[in-house]
């Protein structure tokens, strides 16, 4: 995912020789993540506004920063392969084992190097989720951590197809709270029956999010 990604390339910064397993065989994530400034300002000195995608458009409405999850990790792939870092796609790690002061880590389907099964590796670093299978497997208990209050609201997420007609390219993404457009939610629940809390809508070169 973006977040071994993005790590691989900050430990190849540091000199370490580096080797990336991705189950998937590509990237097909289509939701879209709102970022931070200081996030906008990494990428774009990885290249957010050279390569496609994202588009040159990234980050031009700066009340409204999102990225593709798939576009950021083509973007953080091709740094990756530019930086030299190995990245196997379609290759799912299984297990290791701590022999003669390294690792062999263990993969499927499997890996051969220098004839034998497995990758040797001094260190492994996790980046699957929140419920890592790689950290479970080594007894590290994940810990979830949320916004630190209960709360009963669900979320809903949709994505439509941008065909790029001249009524959807005079959309404007908007964020709405409650808080801030009372009136405007309110009559919502009165015509619909939706109590909302927020609404969030995003467009994208290939989607509209909200």
């Amino acid at each position: 995912g973006p977040v071994g990604l993005r790590t691989a390339l900050e430990l190849r910064l540091a000199g370490a020789t580096v080797r990336v397993l991705e189950k998937r065989n590509r990237f097909v994530r289509i939701n879209r993540l709102h970022l931070w400034d200081w996030v906008k300002t990494d990428l774009v000195g990885w290249g957010a506004k050279v390569f496609s995608p994202p588009s040159s458009s990234f980050g031009a409405d700066k009340d409204y920063i999102h990225i593709g999850i798939s576009e950021l990790q083509y973007l953080l792939l091709k740094n990756c392969l530019l930086l030299g870092v190995s990245v196997d796609l379609g290759t799912e790690y299984t297990g290791a084992k701590f022999t003669n002061r390294s690792w062999c880590v263990t993969t499927s389907p499997k890996v051969l190097e220098h004839g034998v099964n497995g990758i040797g590796a001094d260190a492994i670093i996790c980046c699957d989720g929140a419920a890592s299978r790689v950290a479970h497997a080594f007894g590290c208990p994940c810990v979830a951590a949320g916004l630190g209050k209960d709360g009963k609201a669900i979320g809903v997420v949709a994505n439509f197809v941008n065909a790029r007609s001249k009524e959807e390219r005079n959309l404007r993404q908007f964020s709405w709270a409650r808080q801030f457009n009372a009136p405007l939610f309110n009559d919502i629940k009165k015509k619909y029956s939706a109590d909302l809390e927020n609404v969030v809508y995003y467009s994208s070169e290939a989607t509209h999010y909200m």
